[in-house]
C-alpha cells in the first residue's frame, strides 16, 4: 500500500512540478554535501526537531538546486 500511495504523490507532484526528483535519505545527504546522519542531525536542530524529516528533506532540494 505504502508503494502505491508514493507512487500516487509522486506522479500528482510531477504533474504540478515539473522538477520534482525523488531522493532516498542518502541521496538527499549526497545532494547536501555530507551524509545522512549529518544531514539528520542538522535538520533535527531546526524547529526543536519537529519535522525533522521533512526539514531535511527541504535543505537538500534547496541545496542541490540552486
Amino acid at each position: 500500500m505504502r508503494l502505491l500511495m508514493e507512487g500516487a504523490l509522486t506522479s500528482s507532484a510531477q504533474q504540478l512540478v515539473a522538477g520534482t526528483t525523488i531522493r532516498n535519505g542518502r541521496e538527499c545527504g549526497s545532494d547536501y554535501g555530507t551524509n545522512k546522519a549529518d544531514l539528520d542531525r542538522v535538520a533535527s536542530e531546526i524547529k526543536g526537531g519537529k519535522f525533522s524529516e521533512a526539514t531535511a528533506a527541504a535543505l537538500s532540494g534547496l541545496v542541490a538546486n540552486r
